[in-house]
């Protein structure tokens, strides 16, 4: 079962929902460290998903299956366990198996996708270190049009 609500206007329903649950699994870049402090202390177990070391969580696990993510400077402390790295992405089962796939030598087609708005701004300059080197192929970048990334959704980049 699931409830929607907006949990972040709606503190009140909030903890209505969550009261005597035994994990919330956190996914926010709008949520506060007081929102995950208060949930925390409600609920017996938090797992907080974070992409960039975003901020300080509060007792609980904090998983970030990025790649480079083990590189990031965590701040580690003993009340919080750290999941870090790609062998922690959360994946539907039928991608849980698969085949290895032939990898050809030479590159004709490239796809660089940004999973959410570019808080660093990296999308323009990843086109155009793209566009060196992959310079005789046909590279993609797909974004999501926000406050940061000024390149189109998604275009060929030749």
């Amino acid at each position: 079962n699931y409830v929607i609500c907006d949990w972040i206007a709606d503190k009140e329903q909030l903890f209505a929902e969550i009261e005597g649950v035994d994990i919330a699994i956190i996914d926010s870049y709008l949520a506060k460290d007081g929102d995950y402090l208060s949930i925390s202390k409600v609920v017996a177990n938090c797992v907080y998903i974070d992409d960039f070391n975003r901020i300080e969580y509060p007792s609980g696990i904090v998983l970030n299956a990025s790649i480079g993510s083990s590189y990031l400077e965590y701040e580690k402390r003993d009340d919080v366990e750290y999941l870090l790295g790609c062998e922690y992405a959360i994946l539907r089962e039928p991608f849980w198996d698969i085949e290895k796939k032939i990898i050809n030598k030479e590159i004709k087609n490239a796809m660089i996708i940004f999973g959410g708005l570019d808080y660093s701004r990296l999308a323009n300059d990843v086109a155009d270190a793209a566009r060196g080197i992959f310079n005789q192929s046909e590279v993609n970048i797909i974004g999501q049009r926000g406050e940061f990334l000024t390149s189109h959704i998604l275009f060929p980049y030749k």
